[in-house]
């Protein structure tokens, strides 16, 4: 996974859409920071995160948000497009 992959994530039912903007190692793992998509999914999620964490009285930092990239699927996306595009003619 590299800078500007064009990245995707299952929430639940929701797939939330990203590009990665940054990456570090640690620990043997590789971390990436995401730029998401503004969609109702991810609105979704950050919502019930500031809640949880307010129930906890903790800060939310997006700025601070790795993600493991075993937890990422990279796509390709104007591959994914087309086969969006052919499943709908069908």
């Amino acid at each position: 996974m590299i800078i500007n992959d064009t990245v995707v994530q299952v929430q639940g039912n929701s797939l939330i859409v990203g590009t990665v903007s940054e990456t570090k190692k640690e620990n043997g793992w590789l971390f990436a920071r995401v730029d998401w998509v503004p969609t109702e999914a991810r609105q979704g999620i950050e919502t019930n995160l500031e809640s949880l964490l307010e129930i906890r009285r903790e800060d939310y930092n997006p700025e601070t948000e790795w993600i493991r990239c075993s937890k990422l699927i990279n796509v390709n996306a104007e591959a994914l497009i087309e086969a969006l595009h052919q499943s709908c003619s069908s």
